[in-house]
Parts: C-alpha cells; sequence; structure tokens
C-alpha cells in the first residue's frame, strides 16, 4: 500500500491517462510493455543490480582508461553541461554530460544483467570501445541495424543541448509514462539512483530521435520511441552486439 492508495488502482489510473494519448503513434506498445514490467521480476531485478556502480565513469574505476582520450565522449564532455543541481527543462538544459553517461549506465546494466556475474573491467572496456553508446545516439532504436556509424562532430551535442519541446502534449506524455514507470519502481523500493538513471538516459534518447529526424523540437513520436528504446536495451541480449575484447 502507497501513501497515496492502493498500488493496483494506482496502476490502472495512470494507464488510463495514457489511453488519453491514444492518438500517439505507437502509444499501445508503451502501455503493453508497462503491463508487462510491473507483474516481471525482470524490471525489478535489472533495477537492483549493484553492479551499476562500477562503472568506467565513477571515480576510482578509471583503470587504465582515460575518457578525454575517447573522441566521442570527449567531445560530449566539451559540448554538454554538466548536471544541474535542480534538473527542469526548459528553465535547464533539456540534456546534460550527464544524461549521456547514464545511457551509458543503462547499457551497463543490461550487460550484467544478461552476463549473471560482475561486469569486469574487460567488459566495462567492450562497452565503450565497440561503439554501442553511439550507435544507440545515432540510430536510437534501429541500434541494431548493422549500418555504419557516422563521423562524429560537436555540432552533434550543441544541437542535442538545444533541443526543446514542441508542445505541452509532448510534455505530459513523457510525465505520464514516466510516473507509471517511477511507481512501479517504488511499488517494489527499488533503488532511486535507478529511477534517476532511466530519466536521465530517456532524456538523452527523447532528444536524439529528434535529431535523426531532422528536428529540433521534441513530439510526442520522440517521447514513445525513446522509451521503446531503453526497454530494448534492458530486454534483448546487448551482450550479442558487444565483443568481447579480453586484451
Amino acid at each position: 500500500m502507497s501513501l497515496f492508495g492502493n498500488w493496483d488502482e494506482m496502476f490502472e489510473n495512470s494507464i488510463t491517462d495514457l489511453y488519453k494519448f491514444q492518438d500517439v503513434n505507437r502509444l499501445e506498445e508503451i502501455i503493453s510493455i508497462l503491463k508487462f514490467l510491473r507483474n516481471s521480476e525482470f524490471f525489478i531485478d535489472i533495477a537492483n543490480i549493484k553492479e551499476y556502480k562500477k562503472s568506467l565513469f565513477d571515480s576510482g574505476n578509471m583503470g587504465e582508461f582515460n575518457v578525454e582520450n575517447i573522441y566521442f565522449f570527449d567531445l560530449a564532455k566539451k559540448s554538454l553541461k554538466n548536471e544541474p543541481i535542480f534538473y527542469f527543462p526548459p528553465l535547464t538544459k533539456f540534456i546534460h554530460y550527464q544524461s549521456l553517461m547514464d545511457l551509458y549506465r543503462i547499457l551497463e546494466l543490461s550487460y550484467s544483467y544478461d552476463s549473471g556475474h560482475k561486469i569486469t573491467d574487460a567488459e566495462i572496456k567492450s562497452i565503450i570501445f565497440s561503439g554501442i553508446v553511439q550507435r544507440v545516439s545515432f540510430f536510437v532504436e534501429d541500434f541494431d541495424n548493422g549500418k555504419i556509424l557516422p563521423d562524429f562532430s560537436s555540432d552533434f551535442f550543441k544541437r542535442l543541448s538545444n533541443v526543446y519541446w514542441e508542445d505541452k502534449k509532448a510534455k505530459n506524455l513523457e510525465s505520464k509514462i514516466f510516473d507509471v514507470i517511477a511507481n512501479i519502481l517504488s511499488e517494489n523500493s527499488s533503488p532511486h539512483i535507478f529511477t534517476k538513471i532511466f530519466s536521465h538516459c530517456n532524456f538523452f534518447l527523447i532528444a536524439c530521435n529528434a535529431l535523426k529526424n531532422n528536428r529540433d523540437v521534441v513530439t510526442c513520436d520522440d517521447v514513445v520511441v525513446a522509451y521503446l528504446t531503453t526497454f530494448k536495451i534492458l530486454m534483448i541480449d546487448i551482450k550479442s552486439l558487444i565483443p568481447l575484447i579480453e586484451k
């Protein structure tokens, strides 16, 4: 029981609110996945993996790697602002450097869950140098399409940092979907850090999908595709897309 009533009732009310956006393309896919996640141990298990703390980008885990020597991340670090104390688009930037890092962490969590063991230094190195972060950033939901990545420039990140909501409808849709996810996680006492990582990752992908479609404004379609992409990362065998670098 939550402070605000029965969890089942809250979930059903949230889904009912989502159906108010039924004209949005592929919304039914989102609702179907949300219903699956609430009744599956998978989502809660992955939210409770403690290995996300061992990350290439966490202090003390850099090892032989230096993020500033990785061109893609170096561009992002120079072009995107650091995470603000209070994250509240549009008063703050839509995304920040932490948004990209949290996409990496979602990929890391998925890899760790698929592996069934504590992620190793070799696996961290493999995720970074496989190009999977870049593929998701550029292709979004189609990150497994096998196409060659284009060259990245600082303009990519500068444009990402300047996207904005097309209208209140898109912003409200994002909020409604995230409320369902946050409630599922709260119902199962999942760590707040996972909820934050999930949110930041998703905002990054929303912006990426807008750019993929040659827009600087975020639409309802971008919101839906971003959530479907995050779900896809968590639900497929991400290891199959990341060759292991053993040396």
